[in-house]
């Protein structure tokens, strides 16, 4: 009788763990799955047109820059000197 309640326990805890792994993982993909509706909202509600000008703003400010590196790349101290 003691050896079967041992081994009912040890069960018992084995199945606690797994509930709670089990748990643990369903409140993470809850978590997940909110996040992912917001950022779903946040795109189907986004303002095309604004979106559009943002995204060419961003594009000449890249180019820009690379123009201002490539720039400063070809510099060496005897551009400075003449």
């Amino acid at each position: 009788l003691s050896s079967a309640i041992s081994q009912v326990s040890a069960q018992r805890s084995i199945l606690d763990s797994s509930l709670s792994r089990i748990q643990s993982t369903s409140t993470y993909f809850k978590t997940e799955e909110s996040q992912l509706t917001a950022q779903q909202q946040t795109l189907v509600g986004a303002d095309l047109a604004s979106v559009a000008t943002q995204l060419k703003s961003a594009e000449t400010q890249h180019q820009a820059l690379l123009s201002i590196l490539s720039t400063l790349n070809g510099t060496t101290l005897f551009s400075y000197i003449k």
